[in-house]
């Protein structure tokens, strides 16, 4: 049976499309004229039409066969021009480590497609022609099977007559299409998938926050569908109730379950990815990477890990942690009695660890003395393992309206006895009536060659009476004149009179010279609160070229519960 998509996905479609470009230039003598009338003399022409020269129909066909049947497939091509000609020729494929698949031109071809007669063909305006062959699948446990086709015309280039006295540049761009044949064997055993080998497992930094990366290596001969799933345990018990489904990173754009179902060519290396659900504090962990097929488990790896206390800046907005296991959000608390602000915010605790936990809340000032107006209900909450629960925090009618405060919501675990054991403390801002506007100090930028890659840094105070969220970013351009960013703080609130290090990892080239740059401070909205700009005079080359981007798919995103519509507000919300 086949299953045709006629979805062209880029994964699967390598398409140069065909245009014409022309610049022309003017003659001494013409430059000579009139500089007014004349439109050479405002540089180069460029005038650029971008179609393909013909279509092909499905980029992938999907087939259903058992092991050593010859099976027939089409495709059908179509041109949108005169005179087009295309040559068709079976090639090998090669999967990158994102997952995405290219034709191999330097590998041999493979034997087991069978084209059914030319190939070469006149497309003809208006007329479809069929591409036609046949695959013979080979004997072995292999439960699936892709084969390429590389279709490609000879291009076409606009024979316009050039004028005396102009010179013409002309680019030749051709259309090309990687169609694919992928076979699913009906019959097969698939036995290499516990052959697979978990080279690395780990949990990498993203955008501030966690996401799971482990490499997948295929030593065998065979392609392979699987399914990999990742947990995170500490001490006995689990950091995450189920199995965290990871993917490779061209699936990203998938629904499940199809998003999740990989296919690893032979001898290939894939990076699978996934967003971290939960925060994920300092301390020793077992990482268990879990493989799959069709929902059953075939084997687990599991990988220490050792998570330090700044793996992860961006957590420290919306989590904090009371003791291991006992996790609470968010971690920055706003409350206001000014129109469309919120009175009180929910204050929600989560036991992941397999003991049951008594928590005592309570509102104090920065000498740890309880506060009489801010009101936390219930003050006492016992949560048994995997359980969560909820407290409310809320202006009491004791409050000054008008006068900006500081405040700290105090959660204590207590022993068995009842007695303090572990506690953390959660940073409350209340802003009154009185005007309020966020007033950031920055000493001059610099450049940190001791950071590993090296890093632009920057120390920035808060002068105002209220936290102040501090998302930073900064632009400047590479050795290749491309405009680069770089962003740090996540959101985190400064405290009043506080001063914080800021640190701009560079990521690409920079040449010896002068570099401007320009910080910017927004807040959650992507208002801009502040502006500076800076030039260093960098004295070597430093950083690195930039690596291909391979984004670990979706992440979740980190959510502040407290928030006003005042834009002026810490929470900036």
């Amino acid at each position: 049976m086949t299953r045709n998509s006629n979805s062209m996905r880029l994964p699967f479609v390598a398409l140069i499309i065909f245009a014409s470009v022309f610049t022309t230039f003017a003659s001494a003598q013409n430059s000579a004229r009139s500089s007014r009338r004349s439109p050479a003399n405002r540089g180069p022409q460029v005038e650029a039409a971008f179609k393909p020269a013909f279509y092909c129909k499905p980029a992938v066909n999907r087939i259903d066969a058992r092991k050593g049947q010859t099976i027939p497939f089409e495709f059908r091509m179509e041109p949108v021009r005169e005179n087009v000609r295309v040559s068709v020729r079976p090639v090998a494929l090669r999967q990158f480590e994102t997952g995405a698949i290219r034709a191999d031109l330097e590998s041999p071809a493979p034997a087991e497609i069978i084209l059914d007669s030319k190939t070469e063909y006149d497309l003809q305006l208006g007329e479809e022609m069929i591409l036609s062959g046949k695959i013979r699948l080979p004997k072995n446990d292999s439960d699936f099977h892709s084969f390429g086709i590389l279709v490609q015309d000879n291009g076409y280039l606009d024979d316009n007559p050039t004028r005396d006295g102009q010179v013409t540049y002309g680019v030749k761009f051709v259309s090309q299409y990687i169609l694919r044949c992928d076979v699913t064997v009906t019959n097969g055993r698939g036995t290499d998938i516990n052959k697979l080998e978990i080279e690395t497992a780990e949990l990498a930094e993203y955008n501030g926050v966690p996401s799971a990366q482990v490499m997948v290596f295929n030593p065998t001969d065979s392609t392979i569908e699987f399914e990999l799933e990742s947990n995170l345990s500490r001490e006995g018990y689990a950091e995450t109730k189920k199995g965290i489904k990871l993917f490779a990173p061209i699936n990203s754009s998938d629904n499940p379950p199809q998003k999740y179902i990989t296919r690893i060519f032979p001898k290939t290396r894939l990076r699978m990815v996934s967003g971290w659900p939960n925060a994920i504090f300092p301390g020793e962990f077992a990482f268990e990477t879990r493989v799959m097929r069709k929902r059953k488990t075939i084997f687990v790896a599991t990988t220490p890990l050792m998570i330090g206390p700044d793996d992860f800046p961006a957590q420290a907005t919306f989590a904090s942690q009371v003791s291991p296991g006992i996790h609470v959000h968010p971690a920055q608390l706003f409350l206001s009695r000014q129109r469309g602000a919120k009175r009180f915010v929910p204050v929600h605790l989560t036991n992941l660890s397999n003991r049951k936990v008594t928590l005592d809340l309570a509102p104090v000032d920065d000498r740890g003395e309880v506060i009489k107006w801010l009101s936390v209900r219930p003050q006492q909450i016992s949560i048994a393992p995997g359980a969560k629960r909820k407290s409310m925090l809320s202006v009491t009618s004791r409050a000054d309206n008008e006068s900006h405060r500081l405040a700290y919501l105090n959660i204590v675990e207590l022993d068995e006895e009842g007695r303090y054991d572990k506690q953390c403390n959660l940073p409350v801002a209340f802003q009154g009536s009185d005007p309020f506007s966020p007033i950031l100090a920055t000493n001059a930028m610099r450049l940190d060659t001791d950071v590993e890659g090296g890093a632009f840094v920057v120390d920035v105070m808060n002068q105002s009476p209220l936290p102040i969220p501090i998302s930073a970013t900064i632009k400047y351009r590479s050795a290749t004149g491309n405009n680069q960013t770089a962003e740090t703080g996540y959101g985190k609130w400064l405290l009043p009179s506080s001063q914080r290090r800021l640190e701009f990892r560079i990521e690409s080239s920079i040449p010896e010279g002068e570099l401007p740059i320009e910080l910017t401070f927004a807040d959650a909205k992507s208002n801009q609160i502040a502006k500076r700009e800076f030039v260093l005079n960098i004295e070597k080359p430093v950083g690195n070229d930039p690596q291909l981007p391979g984004s670990p798919g979706t992440i979740p995103d980190p959510k502040v519960a407290a928030s006003s519509a005042n834009p002026n507000s810490p929470s900036g919300e």
